[in-house]
């Protein structure tokens, strides 16, 4: 049978994110440990990778964030915005690629540290996003304007923190009765 049509398998990237924090109940001043987990399922590779992750500066110490595990090829950058901060990786422009590209079927690990606000209040659901902002499927360049952007993958992790716990010691008394009354 002859047929006019014609099967052709797109090879594009298929990118998406998971976050997690490493603590599930924190309190003001602990460390989080935040890990970003990008994947590609797709048959093609994802270059130009940038993943953005906003920090609410009312539930995080923003001045505190540091890059803990970022794979080769890529660069970490802390931006504030008032009282919030971004806290992005993205690949890096003078790698090479496949250095800082996100290959097919592969995954690569992202982590950085912060501290809980000192103002966070007990009884608290933290919750924290990330987005991949910026996945395309050409390398460098647009030559030939056929690069198709594959963003948009978000994930999102939750901590509570604490309620307030009142303990109650005794450390002397004037009861002389043994037991005591």
């Amino acid at each position: 049978i002859v047929t006019p049509y014609t099967t052709n398998r797109v090879i594009e990237p298929l990118v998406s994110i998971g976050k997690s924090i490493d603590i599930g109940s924190g309190d003001a001043g602990n460390t989080a440990v935040i890990t970003l987990v990008t994947t590609n399922s797709g048959l093609g590779s994802a270059y130009n990778l940038r993943l953005d992750d906003t920090i609410i500066g009312a539930y995080f110490n923003i001045a505190t964030i540091s890059n803990m595990v970022m794979p080769a090829g890529y660069a970490f950058v802390v931006a504030t915005n008032g009282a919030n901060a971004l806290a992005s990786y993205m690949s890096d422009t003078n790698a090479l690629a496949p250095t800082n590209t996100l290959q097919s079927s592969s995954a690569l690990t992202f982590s950085f540290s912060v501290h809980l606000a000192q103002s966070v209040a007990p009884n608290q659901r933290l919750t924290n996003g990330v987005v991949v902002t910026a996945a395309s499927t050409l390398y460098a360049t647009n030559l030939y304007a056929n690069e198709r952007d594959k963003s948009g993958a978000n994930s999102g992790a939750s901590l509570t923190t604490p309620n307030i716990a009142v303990v109650k010691s005794l450390y002397g008394t004037s009861e002389t009765n043994v037991p005591p009354d």
